[in-house]
């Protein structure tokens, strides 16, 4: 698999500007299925379910990995190329006679197996990669997740030279960075006060609102933000965050009816230093992988394949994202992003 994504990678960057950095996201995905004994196939919760009940459906599931290819820098439309993908399975619950030992296994297995640490996996096997290539030490790499990765397992864990942008919950609880003191007993402290919680800093009207210009849809938007940094959170341990606040956009569903708003939505950055622009746009390009989501089950037949062994869950990968990723060229025209 490594192997047959590794190209693809390095044409992407190839295509990117020298100063852009290499923007990639990250989400998973289910397959449902029907057979029982389908290898990684159990009971799930169903993410189309009502928020008012829990909907659980028997399915497989999968670890993409997308690269952002843009046609024309920031602020324009981008795709979501696929450069990874993994089958992530839970591990067995041993039956009701199971040995004492085989408790044990599945208690390592399940933290071993979480979904959370096969991203950071990818996370840091996609850094290793672009090192491996030449000047790849030197390009920034940007990963864009959403609330399900935006954790301590993650966060506290990525590797040099590497962004994190993550939406985090709106009563997270965040600090303040400690100040510096004399040095004394004891050691020095990671946190300091408590601070607004991000829903606390969207209603708090002493911080300004700014404006940032950003593609979202097809279409250049003027999103408003508040930025408070530095921050802290405990589940990123010592590292510097900078909190971004976003006012939905307003819209209507139909011409001459009511307007309404979005949920406002709340992102955590690892870098302070990165421009807001960049890290405005690089989560807004993150819905690109739901659309390529969409297009794997719809046109690629992502989970169609009526196999059940180990082996060939896993072998069944490589075909579909071979379609996925070397789409045929037209001769005599000039390949579009979509081609690519």
């Amino acid at each position: 698999m490594d192997k047959l994504f590794a190209p693809v990678r390095e044409a992407v960057e190839q295509t990117l500007p020298e100063e852009m950095p290499f923007i990639a996201v990250l989400d998973d995905t289910m397959a449902r299925k029907r057979g029982r004994k389908v290898k990684g196939a159990s009971w799930r919760r169903d993410p189309l379910g009502p928020r008012f009940h829990a909907n659980f459906v028997w399915s497989q599931r999968f670890l993409q990995t997308a690269a952002i290819l843009p046609e024309a820098g920031l602020s324009s439309r981008a795709r979501a190329i696929p450069i990874d993908l993994r089958h992530c399975p839970t591990p067995k619950r041993p039956g009701k006679w199971a040995r004492a030992q085989d408790w044990t296994q599945y208690r390592l297995d399940q933290q071993a197996m979480r979904i959370t640490v096969a991203g950071l996996e990818s996370i840091r096997k996609l850094r290793a990669g672009l090192d491996a290539q030449q000047g790849g030490r030197d390009r920034q790499l940007i990963v864009a997740v959403d609330g399900g990765y935006t954790n301590a397992v993650v966060f506290r864990n990525i590797p040099e030279r590497t962004c994190l942008i993550g939406r985090v919950r709106k009563d997270a609880k965040l600090f303040a960075a400690p100040q510096p003191t004399d040095a004394g007993r004891g050691r020095p402290r990671v946190y300091g006060d408590p601070t607004l919680t991000p829903e606390q800093t969207r209603q708090d009207e002493s911080i300004p609102w700014r404006t940032v210009r950003a593609c979202a849809g097809g279409k250049v938007h003027d999103f408003d933000l508040k930025i408070v940094d530095p921050v802290r959170w405990k589940s990123a341990g010592d590292k510097d965050l900078r909190l971004i606040v976003i006012r939905p956009l307003a819209y209507r569903p139909t011409k001459g009816s009511k307007l309404l708003y979005r949920e406002p939505a709340y992102l955590l950055c690892t870098d302070p230093k990165l421009s807001v622009e960049t890290t405005l746009q690089a989560y807004l390009w993150r819905w690109e992988i739901e659309v390529t989501f969409r297009e794997e089950k719809t046109i690629l037949g992502l989970g169609e394949a009526q196999v059940r062994t180990d082996c060939s869950c896993r072998a069944i990968m490589s075909p579909v994202n071979c379609r996925a990723i070397m789409s045929p060229w037209k001769e005599g025209t000039q390949g579009s992003v979509r081609e690519i």
